[in-house]
């Protein structure tokens, strides 16, 4: 193995070559990295390379295959970036505090988004996540200004911190192949108004959705357990429809909202404590005579009334 440099790159070349730095000294503009080196085809783009460089446009040649982690991190001047389609990773850190990139396409080779590849991408306002990405890593998204964002249904996993902070996020669709919402996914989410859960999801985590500008939200049957504090905070947070199907609810999950009638299916086996600490006047209602839901109400001084289901 040998280090090649050029007027700007810095290589190591064996039987492909790997751009480990960027080594010009443009303030600005944009560079186009080079499918081929000293004969031997660039195919790697090494952990680091570009790191607070000043480029606003970097171009990667379709013979790239792997973006080492944090190659971009800190560049705050790129507007723009291509990702080839023979790369089938966004790795940890890949564009972390590119501050001004809004303009990048994710090719349908990808399969998986790390940890806080998008970290701190404030002017990053729209993405689309081919069906082709299985995972979204932890923060991956977080403090970007995406306005909106659909989880397609090849996703299984969203990280925690995933699109926390996320100011301009204003709606999320979440496929049914989430089987879970990961720990403060979405928490602070200011003008997170409307949310589509699926049928398929299994679990929403700890403060998933807590602080966020929800109105009213759908649970579908599929989920089985409300984290700890998911919706606490949720100020304009005014109707939860819970599906049948749900048998846990943890601790301050709805704490401090606009609610004031919430029908608790008989499915639910397990309420955490002060679940509605805040809601003033509120009162749960039951399907049926001695339903936990009815046991719950009572033990908390929280008025009950049956359901119609007649």
């Amino acid at each position: 193995m040998k280090i090649i440099n050029d007027r700007n790159f810095e290589y190591t070349v064996d039987d492909t070559a790997i751009v480990i730095g960027y080594i010009g000294y443009e303030d600005s503009g944009s560079c186009t990295i080079p499918s081929e080196i000293d004969g031997k085809p660039v195919t790697s783009i090494g952990y680091g390379a570009f790191n607070g460089c000043k480029l606003s446009n970097i171009i990667i040649p379709d013979s790239v295959t792997s973006i080492g982690e944090y190659a971009f991190e800190n560049c705050k001047n790129l507007k723009s970036i291509n990702i080839p389609k023979n790369v089938t990773e966004i790795r940890a850190g890949t564009f972390e505090n590119c501050t001004k990139l809004s303009d990048i396409t994710i090719p349908d080779s990808i399969t998986s988004i790390g940890d806080f590849a998008f970290l701190d991408c404030h002017s990053l306002t729209s993405i689309t996540i081919p069906g082709s990405v299985k995972e979204i890593g932890e923060s991956a998204f977080h403090t970007t200004g995406l306005t909106s964002i659909t989880i397609p249904d090849s996703v299984e996993e969203i990280g925690g911190w995933a699109f926390f902070g996320c100011d301009d996020l204003e709606s999320a669709t979440i496929s049914g192949s989430v089987k879970s919402i990961g720990e403060l996914s979405f928490f602070g989410c200011n003008n997170l108004k409307n949310v589509t859960l699926s049928e398929g999801i299994e679990s929403i985590a700890p403060h998933a959705f807590a602080n966020t500008g929800l109105i009213d939200i759908t649970i579908p049957s599929s989920v089985k357990s409300i984290g700890d504090l998911a919706f606490f905070g949720c100020s304009e947070l005014k109707n939860v429809i819970l599906s049948d199907g749900i048998e846990e609810i943890g601790d301050i999950t709805f704490a401090h909202t606009k609610l004031s009638d919430v029908t608790i299916p008989d499915s639910v086996t397990k309420i955490g404590a002060g679940i509605f600490d805040g809601c003033d006047n509120i009162t749960i209602h039951g399907c049926s005579k001695n339903s936990y839901a009815e046991i719950y109400a009572e033990e908390n001084g929280i008025p009950f009334a049956e359901v119609n289901t007649n």
